[in-house]
């Protein structure tokens, strides 16, 4: 492909998937929601039942007032999720692109991906993101999770498919090495 500049070499290749979702509250709340659970994971439970003990052998030897501490907190850890989760969907704590809407356009080459995000008709961003960089790959109901980071993820609505699907997408990534979790 002498005489081809590197913008002309990729307008040849060929989109393999192609995916448009448009990310609003409700998907951001559904991430937070996903985020917060999985950050705290198998601890959110070892904490309660931890909490329960102390709080347990706390009022056995009649020291009620620390007994009702541990149980309390037993509570809160159990609840934490879905506190933290709903702080992180309030309005404040939502940049206001998300409650505008922003659209995210995925575009899957056999070597990347192209993302590129538009709020009101504007681009606001583009970005490559490769398949080793992808860390994981998490699909909670209609949501697909695109993790780059331990918190940071491309969030993927699996109904939002112009090419492809979501089953062949998700075959895909773990042919290139992209571990896929189904949650």
């Amino acid at each position: 492909m002498e005489g081809m500049n590197e913008s002309e070499e990729r307008k040849e290749e060929i989109v393999l998937f192609e995916n448009k979702t448009l990310i609003g509250r409700e998907e951001n709340a559904a991430f937070q929601k996903y985020a917060v659970k999985r950050q705290l994971g198998k601890f959110r439970y070892i904490g309660t039942v931890a909490f329960a003990v102390l709080g347990a052998m706390f009022l056995a030897v009649q020291d009620y007032f620390l007994g009702a501490v541990m149980l309390a907190l037993a509570a809160v850890y159990l609840f934490l999720p879905l506190i933290l989760g709903k702080i992180a969907a309030k309005k404040k704590n939502v940049p206001d692109v998300i409650i505008d809407g922003i659209e995210e356009h995925y575009r899957a080459y056999e070597d990347r991906i192209e993302v590129s995000s538009a709020s009101g008709g504007a681009t606001v961003a583009t970005n490559v993101v490769l398949y080793p960089h992808i860390r994981e790959a998490r699909v909670n109901g209609n949501y697909i999770y695109l993790y780059i980071s331990k918190i940071q993820a491309h969030i993927l609505v699996s109904t939002g498919f112009l090419t492809g699907n979501a089953p062949d997408f998700l075959s895909f990534l773990e042919k290139k090495g992209v571990k896929v979790c189904y949650r």
